[in-house]
């Protein structure tokens, strides 16, 4: 994931290639720059490719995704527009446009194969856990998966990770001690019983602050981080309002769940068998938007649905149009019906 990494970041492996003539094997995806606000800088993996030091190898093959999905993920990309393959489409990805909550949440009910896993990835948590109660008023339990404060980015540090690893020994399931010993650089020098101990402490004050702090802030001395106290402190806060929180739980075990209303940041990495999302919050004029919209829609493994009110719906039909046109100019034969089943209101009235 080099295109996550800060500028800071790019320098120190500039300096350990260049300097110190280290050879470096870097995999990276500029499609998913979704981490521009949080301070990633993705023009350093693009700068890598006009190296004459660097030699370059494309891996194109999506196994996640069937290549419908594929085929329409790649059309709004101009990198690998041109690995549009003439496939069967059999209704795999639809955009229905919609008047009321109340109908896109009926149609996504008739839609929705029930046995297998969906997620409902949206720009913001407000428009996640709104589409969260919308869904479960039709009877259909979509679990509302807040983003967690901790990836906040005025949290950012060297030593974030650290009260990262804390949430996740607190609250994911079988997330122990040797997971985060796993984390840790140079896990050598660490003793997997001290680790234990430390934690063990950590969970077991996690309703009084004043020793919870003062647990937290031994580990992070373990772990060499004495300097930086202020920032310390200020993370291990934000750790105690998420352990004590239970909206948080389901963030920590987001695979636990088969029907889940998230955001598409807290979804890169992860994959689903149907997944909807909303064409309102898609925005191409916007700086990074069509990365966003890269990551949502190269989720699915089998299914998409895209519902849109009638001005979002139209707007994103129209983005549709130019990622053919512009598939079409490289002398790929492509229409809109072999990618994409658009479901319009007049066509159901």
């Amino acid at each position: 994931e080099y295109q996550d990494s800060d500028i800071d970041m790019h320098k120190l492996f500039m300096y350990i290639c260049e300097d110190l003539s280290i050879p470096l094997f870097i995999v990276g995806d500029t499609k998913q720059s979704i981490y521009r606000w949080r301070g990633a800088y993705s023009d350093g993996f693009e700068e890598l490719t006009s190296k004459s030091s660097f030699e370059k190898f494309e891996l194109w093959h999506n196994f996640r995704s069937n290549r419908v999905i594929q085929n329409y993920s790649n059309v709004f990309m101009g990198s690998v527009r041109h690995h549009y393959r003439q496939t069967d489409f059999n209704d795999e990805i639809i955009a229905l446009e919609f008047n009321t909550d109340q109908e896109a949440a009926n149609y996504i009910n008739d839609w929705i194969d029930k046995s297998k896993k969906c997620a409902f990835l949206n720009f913001s948590n407000s428009n996640a856990e709104k589409w969260s109660k919308q869904l479960n008023e039709v009877n259909l339990p979509f679990v509302f998966i807040p983003g967690s404060p901790l990836d906040n980015s005025n949290l950012e540090s060297e030593h974030i990770w650290v009260a990262r690893c804390i949430a996740n020994y607190e609250l994911q399931n079988k997330y122990s001690e040797y997971d985060v010993m796993d984390e840790i650089p140079l896990p050598e020098a660490y003793r997997i019983m001290d680790l234990k101990k430390l934690l063990f402490r950590i969970k077991d004050s996690h309703n009084y602050f004043d020793l919870y702090e003062e647990n937290c802030i031994k580990l992070y001395e373990y772990l060499g981080y004495r300097d930086d106290s202020e920032k310390i402190k200020r993370e291990i806060k934000t750790l105690f309002e998420v352990v004590n929180d239970n909206r948080f739980v389901p963030t920590y075990n987001q695979e636990s769940y088969s029907l889940t209303c998230g955001t598409i940041h807290s979804s890169k990495g992860l994959e689903f068998e149907q997944v909807i999302i909303n064409a309102g919050d898609f925005n191409m004029s916007r700086d990074g938007t069509i990365f966003l919209h890269y990551v949502a829609i190269s989720r699915p493994e089998q299914r998409l649905l895209i519902i849109g009110e009638p001005f979002y719906f139209k707007r994103y039909i129209g983005y549709i149009h130019e990622a053919v046109k512009k598939t079409k100019d490289l002398g790929i034969d492509i229409s809109i019906e072999s990618i994409i089943k658009l479901v319009e209101l007049e066509e159901r009235a």
